[in-house]
């Protein structure tokens, strides 16, 4: 943002001789009988006498100062609400992250919560049967220990059976 002072090469709070100076260097500077070939000295000179009309006088000086300083706070101010609304955004995005974290977590511990419960072995290296197990849609019991020995009896005496059918007399 440029103001009137800067095209002028003076400063706010300079008085009216040191803006007097300041306008005749930036006339001399930018003259257009000084820069035949350059199309944008007509336009600039116009802005420094301008510029130069406007601070001369005192009323309008004054009045140019005040809006010259409302523009530079509301410049601010869109800086920092600016910076605000970023700081905001990095806050929403830290906060997903840490939403993200939790459930994640939570998952993790319902999974581990379910392995430091499920049935333990009561031997070493030979893991407890589950007391049922599902086939298709019916729930089995398991077998219990007399019924394994009757069908394992039942197969030895079927074996032995075969045996003596097959041995030769």
């Amino acid at each position: 943002m440029t103001s009137l002072y800067d095209l002028l090469g003076a400063y706010e709070n300079d008085d009216a001789d040191a803006l007097k100076k300041a306008f005749r260097k930036a006339v001399k500077a930018h003259h257009p009988d000084l820069h035949p070939g350059d199309p944008d000295a007509p336009e600039r000179f116009r802005q420094l006498i301008a510029a130069n009309a406007l601070l001369r006088d005192t009323k309008q000086r004054a009045t140019y100062d005040r809006v010259l300083q409302l523009e530079r706070q509301q410049f601010q101010l869109r800086l920092e609400c600016h910076q605000l609304r970023s700081k905001l955004d990095r806050q929403h995005v830290r906060l997903r992250r840490m939403r993200t974290t939790a459930a994640v977590a939570a998952v993790g511990a319902l999974v581990g919560g379910y392995a430091v419960f499920s049935p333990i072995s009561t031997k070493a290296g030979k893991p407890r049967p589950p007391s049922r197990r599902l086939k298709g849609t019916r729930i089995l019991r398991q077998p219990s220990r007399r019924l394994k020995r009757m069908r394992s009896k039942a197969m030895y005496i079927r074996r032995l059976s075969r045996s003596r059918r097959q041995a030769p007399n």
